[in-house]
């Protein structure tokens, strides 16, 4: 946060023109919209930013009592290229940009359609959203009296609160920026700093590269804190990147990676941390989430990835002389029937070019022998493998959930018979026993 600028009250300082402009600017204040039973004193002297080449205008000052956004009007930055507006039409409280002759949302609080009727700055410091009955969506920022709501020249919203005698961010409409790969980025990767906690901006969650090598997700709560998801790598990763190209990856002290976020291929990411538990990695070039971690998801199993087929023609181990390192169901009837995905992750590799299916008297050499497949790379830095399929229906660095349908059955590659190759990579990247993790069924 940048040191807020000197205000000046619209009774003392304006002439005819500037006081109508700080009118205009405050008119968020409805007192016949507002009885004083329903939120307590009305604020009735509001300060507003004098200096308008400030990078950061103050847009209500709560010290003196609430303050009700007027609905549709525009609450705008000093440079004119961002607006705050609090949409009557569908109970939205919205952030938009104007970018040329568009004009993009870029935050919202996502209340349109629950019935949300008004908008209040709260003299207890919080920033509330109601219905007729209830609250929908407010920024948990109670009791932090003497509450400023600012919007900068750079599309943020926030409040902050001076309280305590010193003026502290409170609250924030964006994301906890972490890591920005287009910002001074040595070669276009940036490093976690070992050991450095990344906060969201409530505090409630942080990420941590730890010094045992270990990336990990926490929250704090109840006076304590609580590990949500790790890579898993302790007492084996050296050092953590967020590369160029989209990936976040824990290596190894021989720069073996141990786990990754298998989101290779979204150039220029930024990994954010939210005040509702949740660290994400979007791209900067296709503006869509590439990798996220949940602080309330459940830590998902493997399924069966072809549901009603039990018979393992070929189990994991040695054949023919050298290791099978994964499964072969076979049983009958299984050609052309669904493979599901055994657990949520991206498609980190996919070929789907081997026509060679059906009626084979002999094997080919499509996609290395493993004819048509998918790889997924999940969240908790381990991967599938679905091998010989008839048909691939996902794409590249496509986010798939469990259960999704990726493809069906079939025998492509070198194989000669319609089955399943089925592989499980644990997270240092080494094969192991699928039926050791997961039960046919």
């Amino acid at each position: 946060m940048k040191k807020y600028v000197k205000t000046r009250k619209t009774h003392h300082t304006f002439g005819k023109r500037a006081a109508a402009f700080a009118l205009a600017a405050v008119s968020c204040c409805s007192l016949a919209a507002m009885p004083k039973s329903e939120f307590g004193g009305l604020m009735n002297n509001i300060a507003i930013t004098a200096d308008a080449a400030s990078t950061e205008k103050l847009l209500f000052d709560s010290s003196k009592g609430d303050c009700r956004l007027t609905p549709n009007a525009h609450y705008s930055s000093n440079n004119g290229k961002y607006f705050l507006t609090f949409q009557g039409s569908d109970g939205n409280l919205v952030l938009y940009r104007k970018d040329g002759g568009r004009t993009m949302p870029i935050w919202s609080t996502g209340t349109n359609g629950k019935g949300a009727n008004r908008c209040v700055m709260q003299e207890d410091g919080n920033f509330v959203i109601y219905t007729p009955s209830t609250h929908v969506w407010n920024s948990h920022t109670y009791n932090k009296k003497k509450a400023k709501l600012y919007i900068s020249d750079n599309g943020r919203v926030y409040i902050t609160s001076s309280a305590s005698g010193k003026e502290v961010e409170t609250w924030t409409s964006n994301d906890s920026l972490v890591l920005d790969t287009t910002d001074g980025a040595r070669n276009g990767n940036r490093e976690l700093v070992k050991g450095t906690k990344y906060y969201s901006n409530n505090k409630q969650y942080y990420f941590v590269f730890q010094h045992d090598g270990n990336l990990v997700f926490y929250h704090r709560e109840n006076g304590g804190v609580a590990a949500k998801w790790s890579s898993k790598t302790a007492n084996r990763g050296s050092y953590c990147a967020m590369q160029e190209d989209g990936n976040l990856v824990v290596y190894d002290a021989k720069k073996q990676a141990l786990w990754s976020s298998g989101s290779c291929g979204k150039k220029h990411p930024r990994l954010f941390i939210s005040d509702q538990g949740k660290v994400y990695m979007k791209s900067v070039d296709t503006k869509t989430e590439t990798w996220s971690v949940s602080a309330e998801q459940k830590t998902e199993n493997y399924i069966w990835p072809v549901p009603g087929f039990k018979y393992i023609s070929s189990p994991f181990g040695s054949r023919w002389g050298r290791k099978h390192q994964g499964v072969d169901v076979g049983d009958a009837g299984i050609m052309n029937t669904p493979v599901l995905a055994a657990k949520s992750g991206t498609v980190t590799a996919v070929y789907a070019l081997c026509t060679h299916n059906y009626k084979k008297s002999e094997s080919c050499g499509c996609g290395g022998g493993y004819g048509n497949y998918v790889t997924i790379t999940h969240d908790d830095g381990t991967k599938t493998h679905y091998a010989h399929m008839g048909t691939v229906k996902v794409a590249l660095n496509e986010r798939v959930s469990q259960g999704q349908k990726i493809g069906t059955v079939g025998s492509t590659g070198d194989s000669t018979g319609a089955h399943l190759h089925f592989e499980i990579y644990n997270t240092a990247g080494v094969r192991v026993d699928p039926l050791g993790l997961v039960t046919p069924e």
